[in-house]
């Protein structure tokens, strides 16, 4: 889905941003969005490889896909198996934007950007319920850095997605910013 590390700091903070959208509940109510989903192990994570997929087939309208980097894997994913995103539960997307403002050009947003025909073919041909956190969206909806470091730091579900999931970042710390 992505390359070894982000392109820039500010992808870093994209990427930790959009997980306001699964801790919003976090914040507000205990438990939380984040932490349901992870023990029940319906989130899945796509990482370089389709191969290193839960399988949704496997649990039938069960698994979140997020998706925070390019949709590459996505886009072969369906062309590997047409049928691969009729049992996903969701489709969650960091990417694009609304306001024409970009983080790699004047208008271009990097995920979309790297791959636009992966993009059009993830956004044309699944057909489950999707949400996109446009780049404006992450960047007015940032985690506070001690939410972050107490999340991964935790022994929990969710501490430990998130822990996984950001590891090739981690040369992009706070201090590096």
């Amino acid at each position: 889905m992505s390359s070894d590390g982000p392109a820039s700091t500010t992808g870093l903070q994209a990427s930790v941003s959009l997980f306001s959208l699964l801790a919003d509940s976090l914040k507000h109510c205990g438990a939380g969005l984040l932490r349901s989903w992870c023990n029940s192990g319906s989130v899945a994570i796509l990482y370089r490889s389709p191969c290193n997929v839960v399988s949704p087939s496997d649990n039938p309208k069960q698994v979140s896909l997020v998706a925070l980097g390019p949709l590459t894997n996505l886009a072969l994913a369906i062309r590997l198996d047409p049928s691969f995103q009729q049992n996903l539960k969701e489709l969650i997307i960091m990417g694009g934007n609304m306001e024409g403002k970009g983080n790699v050009s004047l208008c271009g947003e990097f995920n979309f950007v790297m791959d636009p025909e992966s993009a059009f073919i993830v956004l044309e041909e699944y057909l489950c319920p999707t949400r996109i956190a446009s780049w404006e969206y992450c960047c007015r909806n940032k985690l506070e850095w001690e939410f972050f470091e107490k999340l991964i730091n935790e022994d929990t579900p969710a501490g430990r997605l998130m822990k996984a999931i950001t590891s090739k970042c981690w040369g992009y710390s706070k201090e590096a910013m």
